[in-house]
């Protein structure tokens, strides 16, 4: 039901309880962030982080997505956390600054600029939601989360370094987006300076480099990297 290189990856032994990402594997955007901002060892990461690999393959194995044959659809009705899917995470959380992560907003603002976003059913109400997962797959350059992004973890050289060790054995198909938008700053050094490394993660699959999108300066990030993004969807 995905690209055969997802599933690959999926299905892979060294993705084995490994965080792969969330949305679209078949979309055209990869979003590459720093790490995700929950506590290991929470509920929360036990019930929607650490499985990651797994809620893929139990739909691969299925052939069948929630999200797809049936929320969307009306024929089954969604209720979280019962249902969760890492295509369509956090189902119908609304597009609000109040209502949702910093780094999701501005992702969803982000993906605005090149998709329409169509307003959902909110308790009989239309309303805008977080749906930049449509056309987006997003994952993380440091699988090591922690809620604060600037606080110190002492291990997050060796972090990223496994990673991209990681993302190596998965080349097929993070090479195959028309543009991998890498918004988590300094994290991104060694790829900017190593070709070689870029291209053994991303193949030629063009890169686009800015700060988290998860701060005050998100806004300003975004319009400068928008232009270059629309050139290289308009050009894949």
């Amino acid at each position: 039901m995905y690209n055969d290189a997802f599933e690959t990856l999926v299905r892979n032994p060294k993705w084995k309880k490994r965080f792969i990402g969330y949305g679209n594997p078949d979309g055209d955007i990869l979003i590459v962030g720093q790490e995700a901002a929950i506590q290991e060892g929470s509920e929360h990461w036990k019930s929607f982080y650490e499985p990651n690999q797994e809620q893929w393959e139990s739909i691969l194995d299925a052939g069948v997505d929630h999200l797809k044959d049936g929320w969307e659809r009306g024929t089954q009705l969604y209720t979280f956390p019962e249902y969760f899917s890492p295509s369509f995470p956090f189902y119908k959380q609304e597009f609000h600054r109040r209502k949702t992560s910093d780094t999701y907003y501005w992702y969803q603002v982000l993906i605005d600029n090149f998709y329409e976003h169509v307003p959902d059913q909110i308790q009989g109400k239309d309303c805008k939601i977080i749906d930049f997962f449509r056309h987006a797959f997003i994952t993380e350059l440091n699988e090591h989360p922690r809620v604060n992004h600037c606080s110190k973890q002492p291990t997050i050289r060796e972090n990223i370094k496994e990673r991209f060790d990681l993302m190596k054995t998965g080349k097929p198909f993070w090479s195959r987006f028309k543009v991998v938008i890498l918004a988590c700053g300094n994290y991104a050094d060694a790829l900017k300076s190593d070709g070689n490394l870029y291209a053994d993660i991303f193949g030629v699959a063009p890169g686009v480099y800015c700060n988290q999108l998860s701060k005050n300066r998100a806004k300003s990030e975004i319009e400068r990297i928008v232009p270059e993004i629309k050139g290289r969807l308009n050009n894949g």
